[in-house]
């Protein structure tokens, strides 16, 4: 891309450079600002000078409208619009970003003498070695070595790629990587217009303690609005597009499905050869085996594809953020020759292959459960014990008599949970944790029983506890 071509776009993508008022003119914050609820991930809140910070999740998630948010903070903050840059930078190539820093610097930036910042929209999808172009940046541009640079993807191999090539240059500053997934189930609350009882939100080793039964009894009240709201949830999902629809006419707009499932086919396993009934087939065996783990080898049987070809398209679907492997642990740590579980960031991905009419839908218990594992993976990443991506902090466990319990993980400390949507007899499940050598949580849809070793608590309390 020429250096015009890039000054041109440069021109068309950084309104504040021309008016104060470019807010009310821009189509993402107008959408957000004009939807029946107000919600903000608050994922590029707290910036500090000289960061290089990584923004990784799913399409659809709001990443460019965070984006659009955080740069409203620094102009209202005081920090001059001509320091700051943005560049949707899909479908570039790693040469074009060296043409992007140089030329701007010429141009627009000519002048600026404090720091500068730069916003790179979904960079995973930039061709070449743009990991070590960055890298040569940071390196030889004293200038560009000291800004604070925010780069968005949703790919976190690629990401990966820039977390190797820039150790070291992400600057004295801390929670570097963030992960912006669809909205938490307190957001969800929030959207639905529903006023709760304030909560502090608990890493999963607090469950057990206290202050976690008295929020608990402070939200009991509430407890037949939870449920519900819980269960629309466990179907809507946390999509701002889907919640907003489901605000506005109270389902899920057929617009968003088909847009998810560009995101699966046409973004995440685009390159694969592998047929669009062949994906759908994939999310369907997935759906249903929500909670169990996944034996690639019958998989691949299923999808009339080969064993390698399949474990390639998982590895595809979680790069991309769209789904989360559960290992199995051994001594807290991942035993990877093991089968895994399969889990979805969102339960309206989880209903996707049903939607389009590929088989059937996964059913409360077993979203319920995906939700609690995702409410823990997040929660284990507040508290910086685990990083998404890794897939680490939270395993699920299996006894030598073959019993399981659904998460454990040094990212839930001492604390083990067994998801159990359901407000019949736990007394097996009881035991089974009781058994073991953590402290147990087993989440029902309403019952609440605190015991000397294991508690029974409404799944979307325990969400709410854990901040999700």
């Amino acid at each position: 891309m020429k250096a015009g071509s890039i000054q041109l776009q440069l021109a068309a993508t950084n309104p504040w450079w021309r008016s104060a008022g470019w807010v009310e003119g821009d189509l993402q914050l107008q959408e957000a600002a004009t939807a029946p609820f107000r919600y903000r991930s608050g994922a590029l809140r707290d910036l500090q000078v000289g960061g290089l910070y990584l923004l990784r999740g799913p399409r659809r998630a709001g990443k460019s409208t965070e984006i659009k948010h955080a740069i409203a903070d620094l102009i209202e903050a005081g920090v001059e619009p001509r320091r700051i840059v943005h560049a949707p930078v899909d479908g570039w190539r790693a040469s074009d970003l060296r043409t992007l820093i140089t030329s701007a610097a010429d141009t627009f930036l000519s002048g600026v003498i404090e720091p500068r910042y730069w916003f790179l929209d979904e960079i995973s999808s930039v061709s070449g070695d743009w990991p070590n172009a960055l890298k040569y940046l940071r390196d030889n541009d004293p200038t560009f070595a000291r800004d604070t640079v925010v780069l968005t993807g949703s790919s976190a191999a690629r990401l990966h790629e820039v977390r190797k090539a820039l150790a070291g240059r992400r600057g004295e500053v801390t929670r570097t990587d963030r992960t912006l997934l669809p909205m938490r189930f307190g957001d969800f609350v929030a959207a639905a217009g529903v006023s709760l009882p304030a909560v502090t939100a608990l890493p999963a080793a607090g469950l057990r303690d206290p202050i976690a039964r008295a929020q608990v009894d402070q939200l009991l009240p509430f407890l037949p609005e939870l449920v519900r709201l819980w269960e629309s949830y466990l179907r809507v999902g946390g999509f701002p597009q889907a919640v907003r629809a489901w605000r506005q006419t109270g389902d899920v707009a057929a617009p968003l499905v088909d847009a998810l499932w560009d995101v699966v086919y046409g973004d995440a396993i685009e390159r694969a050869r592998f047929s669009a009934p062949q994906a759908a087939l994939l999310l369907d065996r997935l759906a249903r085996g929500i909670g169990s783990p996944v034996n690639v080898a019958d998989l691949a049987r299923d999808l009339d594809s080969a064993h390698g070809t399949v474990r390639q398209r998982l590895a595809d679907l979680a790069e991309s953020f769209l789904t989360w492997p559960c290992h199995l642990e051994h001594q807290l740590a991942p035993k990877l020759s093991a089968q895994s579980k399969w889990y979805f960031v969102d339960p309206l991905l989880a209903r996707l292959a049903g939607l389009r009419g590929y088989g059937t839908e996964p059913d409360h218990t077993q979203l319920a459960e995906q939700q609690v594992g995702l409410a823990l993976l997040r929660s284990a990443d507040t508290a910086g014990l685990g990083d998404p991506a890794d897939h680490d902090a939270v395993l699920y466990h299996r006894s030598s008599t073959r019993t399981e319990i659904d998460f454990v993980g040094r990212g839930l400390g001492g604390v083990a949970i067994e998801s159990k949507y359901a407000d019949s007899a736990v007394g097996r499940d009881a035991q089974t944790l009781a058994a073991s050598r953590w402290s147990g949580v087993i989440t029902s849809r309403s019952v609440t029983r605190f015991g000397d070793e294991v508690d029974v608590l409404p799944a979307p309390m325990v969400v709410l506890l854990l901040g999700g």
